[in-house]
């Protein structure tokens, strides 16, 4: 199942994204956006940690799509919801990914990324949902 992540050199090269991914496969995989939260559902970090909640986001958004027999390498669009996206709390938030992607074996992919006044959980200042595209 190939997926081809392209970074077009007549677009801005943004690091740690891919501007465009194109994908074959038999069975695309949806999952829904994933807090940062242990397995008992209580917050990680301390309250507002945007690096602990992106980090536990990804690795939860990883078992979510092992459950379905896919990959982190496996994704071709992510969206990120991040509750006040000042530049401080995004250098935290992308840290976190960084460590879960290292972790996790993820791969460039599409991403988009919105700023948000509030998520479902209270307390939560980060959340991931992706598509996946499987064999």
């Amino acid at each position: 199942m190939p997926i081809e992540r392209f970074r077009p050199d007549t677009l801005p090269q943004v690091r740690g994204f891919a501007q465009v991914v194109a994908a074959t496969g038999k069975r695309m995989v949806f999952t829904t956006a994933q807090p940062g939260v242990d397995r008992d559902g209580n917050l990680v970090g301390e309250n507002g940690d945007y690096r602990a909640q992106a980090r536990q986001a990804h690795l939860n958004l990883y078992a979510a799509l092992a459950a379905a027999g896919a990959t982190p390498a496996d994704i071709v669009k992510m969206t990120m919801y991040v509750v006040d996206p000042s530049d401080e709390n995004l250098e935290a938030a992308y840290a976190g990914v960084a460590e879960a992607a290292q972790e996790g074996g993820a791969r460039a992919t599409a991403t988009m990324m919105f700023g948000v006044t509030r998520l479902g959980l209270e307390g939560a200042v980060y959340e991931v949902d992706a598509i996946a595209m499987v064999d």
